[in-house]
């Protein structure tokens, strides 16, 4: 069988004649979901028209399947098939190709690259069908590979988002995945090795702007395992896992999914719909086959699920596992009406719509929307308002800057990034975020304005907050680490970005020991005070002691603010003056910087200048300007019996201090 080179991964895309002026925008992205009653047929036809039709169905009965598929060809008025895909060769996938294919024009066929395996037991019925295949074909088949990417035709002036069709999985071999998907993985359920052509099914990603749709043919259990947990695969479903987004938060998942295998049970592992969680899926089952009672149960209890639909009424288990009658185009007292059903992706309006039948009402979606894209920028704006000092928490703090330091800070107020590499890295970060909805408002102040542009083009614009941000269309997008940070903007912050930390830390303790004089409690003595402080933090928070897993985990998480975030290692980097008392002076030290250790205390013989050694300094130019130098420059932080914080940066300094 002569067969075309294997696709690249990084196929370059096909375009289109450019629409003249007047010409109507693009229509929507279609779905359609074709009955063949338990068979398997999908057609997509895009934006620009293109389309992809994944699998054939059935041979018999005698032109059942073949005038479905035709059916939705004039429903979508089709005069050609752009790319017939074959996901794997048995009789229900790939039995009416060749009458598709003498009905109507199909430019390109695709599959896996080999039949069933001689010992597959569908080949009883299949192994008729090669002659058939290869006669439609005529040896003309492109191989796609895991990896691979079908090119689609976009925009050439980029007007609507790019489409991508790829295939993730194919042949038993998992994108991502180098091992056997066979093998037994220690603390999973994997099932037994899978010999039929169904495991070797081709499974495809489809993206437009922020759809997702995922079509998985009849992979099993074990591939569907790996690819819950390739990289790879999850890079572009984007699930939350920190070896893909540096911050280790990522966007929602898979809008549309149709159900793997027909909804049988020996497929749809739950690891896998639980990496996928789609908002809709769609079961291309039969009356007496598919939805099976697990993986109808794990389907619907899926947290991000809002519907399923059924393209059959299932009649087994007594008729218990199918969706709402509203929701079924062939139901139990009709079953060879022959209806498909569509999805519409409308992402102007931000929804994607359901149709049951060409006639049957309609039910939206809402699609989540994705954080903002800046691959294509070439210059990013930072503004901070009302400049850097207020961005970095030092507005209270300038206690712990020098003049020169304070001037350098008031001048960053708008920062210009227009290195490739950096904009790439910023590009990276944002587009790890999770979406949390719109139109509600932050009660606190935004930490910087963002504009992104190419050339003098301004392409997306946002607001970033603390550990969030909003887009210009009130869509807020959070993170577990912020994506934009001072630090990668402007270096020379960072030294003040440590200060302000450290800062922090000191004053969070202040205030546990000012509300212990407050409630009349006795402050701990100076050999116990790190215990007594953390402990009451984990006890505040609602855990107790009696709970020791988590009592623990709670212990090491918050005794994360008793460290120096300059310091490198270590358990706590302060010390607690034991003169100090709640009735000493105010200007007396209370806490310091010191070296590693826990529950320490002293006098200024423990003091530390190590933690906070930028290597930096300023110069106030002639023009007025302050100016960024590298250089040793050493100091440590000390908190006064009145919660004030000072940075003391000579030993000089350090003898002004009252200790006693």
């Amino acid at each position: 069988m002569k067969r075309m080179a294997p696709f690249s991964c990084m196929l370059f895309a096909f375009f289109v004649t450019l629409p003249p002026a007047g010409a109507q925008e693009p229509r929507s992205l279609d779905i359609y979901f074709l009955d063949m009653v338990g068979g398997a047929s999908t057609l997509i036809v895009t934006p620009l028209g293109e389309s992809v039709l994944i699998d054939t169905g059935s041979l018999r009965p005698e032109h059942r399947d073949a005038d479905r598929i035709l059916r939705a060809c004039e429903d979508a008025k089709l005069k050609q098939i752009d790319h017939l895909i074959t996901t794997h060769f048995h009789s229900d996938h790939f039995g009416a190709l060749l009458e598709v294919a003498q009905r109507i024009p199909v430019k390109r066929f695709l599959d896996k690259g080999s039949y069933a395996p001689a010992e597959d037991g569908d080949n009883r019925w299949s192994k008729g069908l090669y002659e058939l295949y290869e006669q439609a074909t005529k040896g003309n088949v492109t191989t796609i590979r895991a990896g691979d990417d079908i090119p689609l035709k976009n925009h050439p002036m980029d007007r609507f988002p790019a489409l991508r069709l790829h295939c993730v999985a194919a042949q038993k071999k998992v994108e991502g995945f180098a091992g056997d998907v066979d093998t037994p993985v220690e603390g999973f359920t994997m099932g037994a090795p899978d010999g039929t052509d169904n495991a070797r099914s081709i499974a495809l990603l489809l993206t437009y702007g922020p759809f997702k749709f995922f079509a998985g043919g009849d992979i099993t259990w074990n591939v569907e395992h790996h690819l819950a947990r390739s990289d790879a695969v999850r890079r572009y479903l984007q699930s939350p896992d920190e070896r893909i987004c540096p911050d280790g938060h990522t966007t929602s998942k898979v809008d549309l999914y149709q159900v793997t295998h027909h909804g049988l049970d020996l497929s749809n592992n739950p690891l896998l719909l639980k990496a996928l969680d789609p908002t809709v899926a769609v079961a291309m089952n039969g009356p007496r086959k598919g939805i099976q009672p697990r993986t109808f149960k794990d389907l619907t209890a899926l947290p991000g699920i809002k519907a399923l639909y059924q393209i059959h009424y299932n009649t087994e288990q007594e008729g218990q596992y199918n969706a709402r009658p509203e929701f079924i185009a062939n139901p139990k007292d009709n079953p060879d009406k022959g209806e498909f059903i569509k999805a519409s992706v409308h992402l102007d309006k931000g929804i994607f719509a359901i149709q049951v039948g060409p006639n049957g009402g309609k039910a939206t979606y809402a699609l989540h929307p994705s954080p903002p894209d800046l691959a294509g920028c070439t210059r990013i704006e930072v503004t901070y308002p009302p400049y850097a000092l207020w961005a970095l928490g030092l507005g209270g703090w300038t206690s712990i800057l020098s003049p020169d330091e304070q001037r350098y800070l008031e001048s960053l107020q708008t920062i210009t990034v227009d290195d490739p590499d950096q904009i790439r890295v910023f590009a990276e970060h944002v587009k790890c975020g999770s979406y949390r909805g719109s139109g509600y408002t932050l009660l606190m102040a935004h930490e910087a304005d963002i504009a992104c542009y190419r050339g003098a083009e301004r392409l997306v614009s946002f607001r970033k907050y603390p550990l969030s941000l909003r887009t210009s269309a009130g869509h807020w997008f959070e993170y577990k680490s912020d994506p934009i940070r001072m630090r990668d903007t402007a270096p020379a912050t960072y030294p003040f970005e440590l200060r302000a930390s450290c800062a922090f830390n000191l004053s969070r303790m202040s205030g546990q020991l000012l509300a212990m004089t407050q409630e009349g409690t006795a402050w701990p003595t100076p050999h116990e005070w790190c215990d007594v402080l953390l402990k009451q933090r984990v006890l505040s928070s609602g855990i107790r002691v009696s709970d020791p897993v988590n009592y623990a985990r709670a212990s090491e998480n918050m005794a994360r603010d008793f460290k120096c975030p300059g310091a490198g290692q270590g358990r706590c980097h302060y010390a607690m003056n034991p003169v100090c008392k709640p009735d000493s002076p105010p200007d007396m030290v209370l806490l310091f910087e010191t070296e590693a250790g826990w529950t320490q205390y002293g006098g200024p013989e423990l003091f530390t200048f190590d933690h906070h050694d930028p290597k930096s300094s300023l110069a106030l130019r002639s023009d007025g300007k302050v100016e960024f130098i590298w250089h040793y420059v050493k100091g440590g932080m000390v908190l006064l019996n009145d919660g004030t914080v000072k940075f003391i940066r000579t030993p000089e300094e350090l003898k002004q201090l009252r200790w006693e």
